[in-house]
């Protein structure tokens, strides 16, 4: 009898079916509303990661490619007279590199990249892409240098000696292919070099191209916005 009693006092003292069934629900409840906002903060660190990787990238092999051509410190116009990429291959790890910019983004890159603000044909505005010229890195990042001369938030007074940009997918072939969020942009200078996008002027937020978000990101280590 004794024994009867332990036994029915245990299961007196367990879980009913209903209350397992709440508590799940409570769980999964839970996991729904925090688990996207996880993810979208650990996707936002990775793409901060990266736009810091790209320009640390960038600075170095303008560093290597300047010593290759016998620059004198602080002197960058010979990135007028040579083809970026090429010389940008040959101080860092390429992978693939290509003539045009579809064997590196995909045949369909003229609709699939977009700006910040929703807009479609994010890369209109990069001139004539077709004649840039791009790479994929080992990481997986993909780098085009195009010589358009557009201004993408510097000075009137530096703008005039633009020579060209690079912008830079940070994931990859992987989406969204939105300005400010996976691809950012940096002007090329004959006078100082190598800039991010938005470095002196321009906005960047949910309501803009996105093209001036670079700087924003490289300022704040973050995606504020």
């Amino acid at each position: 009898m004794e024994r009867f009693r332990q036994k029915f006092k245990i299961y007196k003292n367990g879980f009913t079916l209903a209350e397992v069934l709440i508590t799940l629900v409570i769980v999964g409840v839970v996991a729904a509303l925090t688990i996207p906002t996880l993810i979208n903060k650990t996707q936002k660190h990775e793409i901060v990661a990266g736009v810091k990787k790209a320009y640390s990238t960038l600075l170095q092999a303008q560093m290597n490619m300047a010593r290759n051509n016998d620059a004198a410190v602080g002197d960058y116009s010979f990135l007028k007279d040579i083809n970026f990429i090429d010389e940008f291959a040959k101080v860092t790890n390429v992978v693939q590199k290509e003539d045009g910019i579809a064997g590196c983004l995909g045949s369909n890159y003229t609709s699939e990249y977009k700006w910040l603000n929703g807009g479609a044909n994010g890369l209109i505005s990069m001139g004539d892409v077709s004649k840039a010229h791009c790479c994929i890195m080992s990481d997986g990042m993909i780098y085009v240098h195009s010589s358009l001369l557009n201004n993408h938030g510097q000075t009137s007074e530096d703008a005039e000696n633009i020579i060209g940009s690079v912008f830079v997918d940070v994931n990859g072939k992987k989406g969204p292919n939105v300005w400010g969020r996976d691809l950012f942009i940096f002007d090329v200078l004959s006078t100082k070099g190598i800039l991010p996008g938005g470095y002196s002027t321009g906005d960047c937020n949910n309501s803009s191209t996105g093209y001036n978000c670079t700087a924003k990101v490289l300022r704040e280590n973050a995606m504020n916005y």
